[in-house]
């Protein structure tokens, strides 16, 4: 069962310009039948501006979280998706965005096929959209 709140609209300056963002928040729970067990899980979706997939079960995309270590990596990604480099964010362990936005050549090649979860190179930035889905 989904609870659909109102989409959240903002906007934020990049390079001078007005772009308008938004964002949805889904919520699910895991047992439609017993009450006491309800658990409400956010649905993440891509921050990238104009990209609206979201992680749910069985999404053709992969998320990936921003790097919390190399601080570098990270304002790269910020100004990839539109953040100024500098900007104060408070939930950036929550921001995810989808493989739509890598190429082929940003994952680690799967050596043998032992490996089932595909891991981005370390260089990884996301790009506006790659053509398939990774």
């Amino acid at each position: 069962m989904f609870f659909p709140l109102p989409s959240i609209r903002a906007a934020v300056n990049v390079n001078s310009a007005h772009v308008p963002i938004s964002c949805s928040i889904v919520f699910t729970h895991s047992n439609d039948n017993d009450v006491k067990s309800r658990k409400l899980t956010m649905v993440r979706t891509c921050k990238f501006p104009g990209c609206d997939h979201k992680n749910v079960p069985g999404s053709p995309f992969r998320f990936h979280r921003f790097s919390v270590l190399d601080m570098a990596m990270r304002q790269l990604w910020l100004v990839a998706i539109g953040y100024s480099a500098g900007a104060k964010i408070s939930s950036i362990k929550d921001f995810r965005v989808c493989s739509a936005h890598f190429s082929e050549d940003d994952y680690i090649p799967n050596q043998g096929g032992k490996r089932k979860k595909r891991i981005l190179k370390s260089s990884a930035v996301p790009v506006p959209w790659v053509s398939s889905i990774y």
